[in-house]
């Protein structure tokens, strides 16, 4: 009984853990696939970007209509209209970017990311139009900004795209200022004195155009690396988690053959047995005990089959330069 006993439970240990095994990779999605987790994470950063726009400008909004209630200023109305306009395309973006199709397609999450991006350069050249022009300080700061958004979304090429953009923006501001077709606004004592010298004009775009595209290639190239590196790092997972995988299966398949094997050799025992009691002139008897005996053989070359599928290639060396 006690042997009896110790094969039953050794089954029913075999069975729980098969059963676990098996749930376990259920339950664990095997296969990363890289591109999903970049697409996710791409969304993750529209919408966070997305909210910080409508919050923004919600505040610009709101701030300028309580100034002119309050204080009797009257209003910018073309601030007004852009701030406004701006704070709806957002919420647009945010609406198509809830949708399953924008989602699913690499080229519309692009589209989305390049056109919110563009929003925001043709905001700020309005708002270095209205610091001053050329007599913006921080003029640099915001379109900087915008630019190492774009490497983060778009990757090093749309960073040098939006870098582009930035450029041709703010060099037709100042070219139309300088020109008097938009007229400058004056800030301080220095504002319209600016313009007065060509070269120095020509200069300050120049610098910033070639400040804007440095800053492009700088951060999309340190962003890429970053980028490579975590897709790097997400196939080592996946090869590790294929690596268990087979590593389990491995055990499953030998616990397999040793449960199998046991039984096979104690019915191959006995067919000996058999074969050797039964007397060879009954020949009924004889080819099934050789029926019998050859079903078994099958078996245990299919077992041991199975047990090469998932023996280690260093071992299947080992083996083969023993038969040489």
């Amino acid at each position: 009984m006690g042997g009896k006993e110790i094969g039953v439970r050794s089954d029913v240990f075999f069975t729980f853990y098969f059963l676990l095994s098996t749930s376990y990779f259920q339950g664990k999605d095997m296969s990363i696939d890289i591109e999903e987790i970049q697409r996710e994470r791409l969304i993750g950063w529209n919408r966070y970007g997305i909210y910080i726009r409508v919050i923004l400008y919600s505040l610009a909004l709101a701030l300028a209509l309580l100034r002119a209630s309050t204080q009797t200023i009257p209003l910018n109305y073309p601030i007004l209209y852009i701030t406004t306009i701006i704070l709806l395309l957002n919420l647009v973006f945010l609406f198509f970017l809830s949708k399953q199709v924008c989602k699913e397609s690499k080229r519309c999450l692009f589209l989305l990311s390049f056109s919110s991006l563009t929003a925001d350069l043709m905001a700020i050249t309005y708002s270095v139009h209205l610091q001053g022009g050329l007599a913006a300080a921080i003029c640099p700061l915001n379109y900087t900004i915008v630019i190492i958004g774009a490497s983060f979304l778009l990757s090093q090429r749309g960073a040098i795209i939006i870098a582009a953009l930035s450029s041709l923006l703010f060099s037709l501001l100042i070219s139309l200022e300088y020109f008097m077709i938009l007229p400058p606004i004056p800030v301080g004592k220095i504002g319209i004195t600016l313009y007065k010298d060509g070269g120095y004009v020509l200069s300050i775009i120049i610098g910033r155009c070639i400040f804007f595209l440095g800053i492009a290639v700088i951060s999309g190239y340190f962003i890429d690396k970053i980028k490579d590196q975590e897709k790097e790092i997400m196939r080592k997972e996946k090869e590790l988690m294929e690596k268990e995988k087979m590593a389990l299966a491995a055990h499953l398949a030998s616990e397999s053959a040793h449960e199998i094997k046991n039984p096979l050799t104690v019915v191959k025992a006995g067919i000996y047995y058999l074969k050797m009691t039964f007397p060879k002139e009954n020949e009924v008897v004889q080819e099934t005990i050789h029926q019998i005996d050859d079903a078994i053989e099958r078996i245990t070359s299919f077992l041991n089959t199975l047990l090469n599928l998932y023996r280690p290639p260093s071992i299947l060396n080992k083996d083969s330069d023993k038969t040489e």
